[in-house]
This record gives C-alpha cells, structure tokens and sequence, in this order.
C-alpha cells in the first residue's frame, strides 16, 4: 500500500508557515508515497452552494494557500514523493500558461508530479475567477487537449470553442509526460475518465467509523477500462485513527492501495497531523 498525507495548506496549519517545508521532509522521511495539495480561490459568505452538498463552506476554506507555491516550494526540498493535486478546478485557467506552470514544477521535482484535475462544484468561485459556469465541461475538455498539445507537440496550435492559440513554439517539456488523473463521481465525469484520463481521483469521507469502498468499486467497473486511482481520505474531528486505518485496509483489499489522508479538518498543528500520520502508517504497515 502506498500512502500520502495533504500539505499543510488550508485553515490553522497553513498558519504555520514556517513549518510547511520542514512538513513535507517530515512526512517523506516518514515514509509518505506521496505529497497533496487541493485548489480553493474563496470561501463564498453566502454560497450558492455548499461544501460536499451541504449548505456552508468549510472555514478552513477562508485561508488557503497556492497549490502551486506549495508544490514549487516541496519540489526542491523532497526527493521520492509524488507531488499531487486533488484536484485543480482546470476551466478557472488559461490552458497554455497552466502547461508552463506544471511542466516547470515537474522539472525542478525530477519528474514527480501527477497533475489532477477537477471540474469544480462552487458557481461562486467561477464568477470570481471571470470564468462562466455554463460551458463549464467544453472548456474542461479544450484545457485537456491543450495542455497535451503543450507537453507533447513540436508546434502548438489549436482553434476551438473557447480556447484559440496561434501556431507556435513550447520548448519547454516536462520530464517526462506527466500522468493527468481526473476527479468526479458523476456518470458524465467517470466517461470523460475512460475516455482522457491516466488515472481516476475519487473521494471517501471517513466518519466516527470506517467506511466500506464498495461505492467506489462500483464507480469503477462503470469507468470501463482498467484505470489506476489515487484515494483521498478525508477526516473529520470526529475521525478515530482507527476508522481511518480501517478504511484504508479496506481500500486497498478492494485494489485501491494507492492513497493520501487529508488531516486538514481534524488537527490545527502540522506537528500533530505529522504524528496521526506516523501512527497510521505503523497501523497499516
């Protein structure tokens, strides 16, 4: 089983702004598979819709640093990592200039970064970022075939509904074709994950007691193809460690051993969130 941990990027641990990097040493000598950020512009006051279908924002969300800070920060002070993203919200950005982002944290990384990306849930956080909510998944695709374009191409040219880019020259590539993972649970989403994606981003909310996988299994066989998936393990205050261990047991019997915990919502210290972390690892070693 491999297991990763979220940074310390969101709410009171982001806080600790001195104990970011010395965080992701921490973890990777501790023996983390992989290191994670998420991508939140705001914390709407009045959300049109709320977090995880419910009717309010995390206040976690209020302080959120850059994904893509964090990762060009951890890239040069790690070695054997994954650098991952679950998810950036792709229509938010410019499809080219996002590709030169990645493709230079992936360098400076030795080739470690698994880009995921997500479609997004807030309508709020899409007028704020200028980008319509209608349209929302053409623009997904478009994003998709031009970041391809940008890594792979000799000379980058595209003409679509949203996105047009004059023929020219990327250089710049990155280590070596960065595996795109794509979030969503939806049907429309798990097609476009058989039809673009590397891999698949799924989510399990981990509760007062461990939750069954059998959900995702499902979700699974609907995508079609064999498709290698990365779990997110979200907790709670409310979260023991020993549910958490369970799910990720359970998980990896159902052939997804390939996961990260997010501590974000559980602990306000990196410190602590560094030892729940050891102690999961000891649990499920």
């Amino acid at each position: 089983m491999r297991i990763g941990i979220a940074l310390p990027q969101f709410g009171p641990q982001s806080r600790r702004v001195d104990e970011i990097i010395p965080f992701a040493v921490e973890a990777e000598r501790l023996g983390a598979a992989s290191l994670w950020v998420a991508d939140r512009l705001y914390a709407p006051a009045e959300p049109v819709v709320g977090y995880a279908g419910g009717d309010d924002i995390p206040a976690e969300f209020r302080r959120v640093f850059d994904p893509f800070a964090l990762l060009s920060a951890v890239a040069t002070h790690t070695s054997t990592a994954t650098l991952g993203s679950s998810v950036l919200n792709l229509p938010w950005y410019q499809p080219v200039a996002l590709a030169r982002l990645l493709t230079s944290i992936d360098l400076l990384s030795g080739g470690r970064l698994l880009p995921g990306f997500g479609i997004g849930w807030s309508p709020d956080e899409y007028r704020a970022s200028g980008v319509p909510w209608k349209g929302r998944g053409a623009r997904f695709d478009e994003a998709l075939d031009l970041i391809d374009l940008a890594w792979t191409a000799d000379v980058l040219s595209y003409e679509g509904e949203h996105h047009s880019v004059p023929a020219g020259y990327v250089d710049l590539k990155p280590a070596r074709k960065p595996p795109v993972h794509l979030g969503g649970f939806s049907r429309t989403a798990l097609q476009r994950i058989a039809r673009r994606g590397a891999g698949w981003l799924p989510i399990l909310q981990v509760g007062a007691t461990a939750q069954d996988p059998a959900p995702l299994v499902a979700a699974r066989e609907q995508i079609g193809v064999p498709t290698p998936a990365v779990l997110r393990l979200n907790a709670g205050r409310d979260t023991p460690l020993s549910a958490l261990a369970d799910t990720a047991l359970a998980s990896a019997q159902a052939g997804f051993d390939d996961l990260f915990v997010d501590l974000s919502y559980v602990v306000d210290e990196p410190s602590e969130a560094l030892d729940r972390f050891a102690d999961l690892l000891a649990r499920t070693a």
